[in-house]
């Protein structure tokens, strides 16, 4: 007599969800190099450049943090 094991019940991951948190972590790892950008053009000097790269810093930082909500608030809705 041969037994089989029950089939594996299908995933429920949300591809959308995963492509919010993966989005979000592509912007917090640019967030970090514009800010390192930024730092060393201060240092340089560069006031005009260190700004702008300031200005993407804080513009993907605030990204990928909507991202992670939006992440956050969907996986609590499923239950």
């Amino acid at each position: 007599m041969v037994t089989t094991a029950p089939a594996a019940a299908p995933a429920t991951t949300s591809s959308s969800g995963e492509a919010a948190s993966g989005f979000g972590l592509f912007l917090s790892v640019l967030a970090v190099i514009a800010l390192a950008i930024s730092l060393a053009a201060l240092s340089l000097g560069q006031v005009a450049f260190a700004a702008f790269g300031g200005f993407i810093a804080v513009i993907s930082f605030a990204g990928s943090m909507a991202c992670f909500v939006m992440d956050t608030r969907r996986h609590e809705a499923r239950g």
